[in-house]
């Protein structure tokens, strides 16, 4: 599940009660206020999987197209698909271009960029996307207050490549 609204307010983290945490695996995280929560069945979950490969590996108009094929309506419509691709396209290299960290680029901003390019070209996303894309942006604050420099690209790469790859090895009967 990925909780949607996870802010610090949501977040206490429990000690052993002995006060004597000698390392980080000792501590407990709890998540509270499950009210905005949103499952993600496997399909789902590869669907994002190829979404972020794709922006990990700067490919904007594979980003456009995935996001096309897999929306409510398959993007059958979509006002315009070839500007749709091109338009993410150049989202996905604008940010490459100057890098993701949180000082430079406002997710939140960002991921606004992205839902007015679907209404603009009547490309409808999933109800589960869309609930992932407010959780991404209500992280943006946490992560902001954590480390501001932090380069979410970078640090969510490797990753992000290997779910794809342990996808991969699975589907080929290699575990």
């Amino acid at each position: 599940f990925i909780h949607a609204d996870l802010h610090p307010g949501n977040i206490v983290m429990l000690y052993p009660q002995s006060q004597r945490a000698s390392s980080q695996e000792e501590v407990t995280l709890c998540f509270l206020d499950a009210g905005l929560v949103v499952s993600l069945t496997a399909q789902d979950r590869r669907n994002f999987e190829d979404l972020f490969v794709a922006v990990v590996r700067n490919d904007g108009p594979r980003v456009g197209r995935l996001m096309m094929e897999r929306s409510v309506n398959s993007g059958r419509g979509a006002t315009d698909p070839v500007g749709f691709i091109s338009e993410i396209g150049a989202l996905v290299n604008a940010v490459h271009a100057s890098g993701l960290s949180l000082r430079k680029i406002g997710i939140g901003s960002l991921l606004t960029s992205v839902l007015q390019l679907c209404y603009k070209h009547q490309v409808k996303l999933e109800a589960r996307y869309t609930s992932v894309i407010v959780a991404l942006g209500v992280m943006e604050g946490l992560g902001r207050q954590l480390d501001p420099d932090v380069d979410i690209l970078s640090v969510a790469a490797p990753y992000v490549l290997h779910a794809a790859a342990t996808r991969t090895m699975e589907s080929l009967g290699m575990q």
